[in-house]
């Protein structure tokens, strides 16, 4: 009976050891079985001190049936250098091997050696862990090739209409440049949607002796004003006007439209005020304009201030005694404390005096061209730009932005901004020349389509 019951026992005690030799054979199967998946699961590539930004390059793996793709979606920084790379694969499964093949070398992927993907395309050859499936990708890396703060300036016509002395002004309005010209015998309006064809067409309701350079624009409408009238188009060939309803003052000129609403400058006796008008009609006065505010042949330009509050502002210019002026008149709109002027040229004048000239906001800065000093001579540079909103004013870096060598230095020209992101410089008057030319330009990263 003894007996029996320690054969039962040993019995019990070898079952319980093949159970646990089973199972950890059954796992040690399972974990060593080699894997057919030779899938890539992410790449990669190193950083590099030159090029920083490749390590941030994001690539897509499409695993198609017959040869799958690799691609970078967004392509890497304009100049970056991706002809000795270090790029690092991931797989599903270790593989049996694997090997990139690049237009210049073939080398089996280790993690550490560098590839040259400057041109497309490389391939990938993958063979499974268990060395019985095989896959091919496709590898395209791409990279800008061009440069994003280069602006690019061409020519388009040589003369829109045969150059005589007068005034002009363009403005871009409802999809088409309006270029209003004004030679004290007659007054013509050319429009075109390119800068490159242009149509004259006929006006009507303006005064023959408008002072076009005063025409701004608004919203949906232009306008105009002169002695006890206000003129508006909403084509810039038809206009039509209202009439002061008050003896006590009338207009010397239109300043801008900011906020909504058309600011102008108007005289009552020997004094000159700033009035405002919601609908352009109905003006009220604001306040007396101090001696040094500029009157004529200023430049005007709205933006958006870095506190993301609406500015205007007006540059150079004369004053109502024909003083030349260096000033940077800003105004601001705050809610609870309304407008608010400012003449920056009391902390920082950067230019001497300054008519004729033009300025837009641009890719988050200002940019000026052309102007002419108190003595009508062209000032010494073609473009200025200001970083800081008008406070400090320098010459554009000439290996990115630099206008053709065709152009030729002027004062009253027109700069106008299309709705795809172009600069338009068009016409002007040097000492000896008139110009009735049209330039282009565009920064290569800007895109407003």
């Amino acid at each position: 009976m003894l007996r029996q019951r320690g054969i039962y026992v040993m019995l019990l005690i070898s079952s319980f050891f093949l159970y646990i030799l089973s199972a950890c054979n059954n796992r040690n199967s399972a974990t060593t079985e080699p894997s057919d998946d030779p899938t890539l699961s992410s790449l990669t590539f190193q950083a590099q001190d030159s090029f920083p930004g490749l390590a941030k390059a994001v690539f897509v793996i499409e695993d198609r049936l017959d040869t799958g793709l690799i691609y970078n979606d967004d392509s890497l920084m304009y100049g970056t250098r991706v002809d000795s790379v270090v790029p690092r694969f991931i797989f599903n499964h270790t593989p049996a091997s694997a090997i990139l093949m690049t237009p210049f070398d073939t080398t089996p992927i280790t993690g550490y050696d560098t590839a040259n993907f400057s041109m497309n395309p490389s391939y990938l050859y993958v063979l499974s862990e268990s060395e019985k499936v095989t896959k091919w990708y496709k590898i395209l890396v791409t990279v800008h090739q061009s440069d994003p703060d280069l602006f690019v300036w061409n020519r388009l016509t040589e003369e829109i209409y045969p150059p005589i002395a007068a005034e002009q002004k363009a403005l871009w309005h409802k999809g088409a440049i309006s270029l209003f010209v004004n030679d004290g015998i007659e007054l013509r309006l050319y429009q075109s949607a390119d800068g490159a064809q242009w149509s004259q067409q006929s006006i009507s309701g303006l005064p023959a002796d408008c002072h076009v350079k005063s025409i701004i624009k608004g919203d949906d409408r232009l306008y105009y004003a002169s002695g006890k009238k206000v003129y508006f188009s909403d084509d810039g060939k038809s206009w039509s006007s209202d009439e002061l309803e008050t003896d006590d003052y009338e207009f010397v000129n239109m300043m801008l439209f900011f906020n909504d609403s058309v600011w102008a400058i108007v005289s009552k006796a020997d004094t000159l005020q700033l009035a405002v008008s919601k609908n352009g009609n109905d003006f009220y006065v604001r306040e007396d304009l101090p001696d040094n505010f500029p009157v004529s042949d200023f430049a005007s330009v709205d933006f958006v201030s870095k506190t993301y509050r609406n500015h205007s502002m007006l540059v150079g210019g004369y004053n109502k005694s024909g003083d030349a002026l260096n000033s940077r008149w800003a105004v601001e709109f705050s809610p609870g404390r309304g407008y608010r002027w400012t003449n920056l040229t009391i902390e920082q004048p950067s230019f001497s005096q300054l008519t004729g000239a033009s300025v837009i906001w641009y890719n988050k800065r200002l940019y000026m061209f052309g102007g002419a000093t108190d003595n009508y001579n062209i000032g010494e540079y073609d473009m200025l730009e200001s970083l800081d909103e008008g406070m400090t004013w320098n010459v554009p870096d000439s290996s990115h932005n630099c206008l053709p060598d065709t152009y030729r230095s002027r004062i009253g020209q027109s700069v106008v901004l299309d709705d795809k992101g172009y600069i338009y410089i068009i016409g002007g008057r040097s000492r000896t020349e008139i110009f009735t030319d049209v330039y282009r330009g565009k920064l290569n990263s800007i895109d407003w389509d």
